[in-house]
């Protein structure tokens, strides 16, 4: 596992580098986006069971091929690849190729989908301030980009994230937003049974 952690990281660097910059920058976006058809069409020669094989192609697209869109659909479906191709998921290895395709293309097209997929993927973990981030800037999205359905889920995830980081005044006020903002909701609901328990706990202590 630490030794595919560090080959993704050594990517990352990579494609962050003035070199690597330097390199793409030769190459003009036509010649980009042939490059990346031909790295495609080798992947699909590939058997679906040689993961590996098929990993570092789409590497390769994204470091030989970052100002296109092929290079956002690569690191996309290195995050699927993680997830579900390998026996056991590699979920740090999923975070890690999300958070470099927002890191290079902060404004994608595909930006709502991958915040989604990196909050459920940071829920349950340690790193709660990042939850409450991607919960926030989701929030923030527009109406064409977020569906109204999605967004009280959202809410309550960032509320729980600063519960379960024992930051109980935002907690509150955050549990308090949910029900305000989306009355007659279940997470309104989850927020209010929640919002009592703490007041309740609050009560014995005094």
């Amino acid at each position: 596992m630490w030794r595919r952690i560090f080959c993704a990281l050594s990517w990352i660097l990579l494609f962050a580098s003035p070199s690597a910059s330097g390199a793409a920058a030769g190459r003009s976006l036509a010649e980009q986006d042939q490059r990346a058809l031909e790295i495609r069409l080798a992947i699909s020669r590939l058997p679906e069971e040689r993961v590996e094989e098929r990993e570092s192609l789409y590497y390769e697209i994204v470091k030989s091929c970052p100002e296109t869109e092929a290079a956002e659909e690569a690191l996309w479906t290195l995050s699927n690849l993680y997830l579900d191709s390998f026996p056991e998921p590699r979920e740090q290895m999923a975070r890690e190729v999300l958070e470099l395709f927002l890191a290079h293309y902060p404004t994608s097209r595909w930006g709502v989908q991958v915040r989604n997929r990196l909050v459920l993927l940071y829920e349950g973990t340690e790193n709660r301030s990042r939850v409450v981030e991607l919960c926030r800037e989701l929030l923030r999205a527009g109406a064409m980009d977020l569906p109204s359905s999605y967004r009280p889920f959202l809410a309550l995830t960032e509320a729980e994230a600063w519960d379960q980081a024992n930051e109980t005044e935002r907690a509150r006020e955050a549990y308090a937003a949910v029900v305000r903002d989306y009355p007659e909701t279940p997470q309104a609901q989850s927020a209010g049974r929640r919002l009592a328990e703490i007041k309740a706990k609050g009560s014995g202590k005094k």
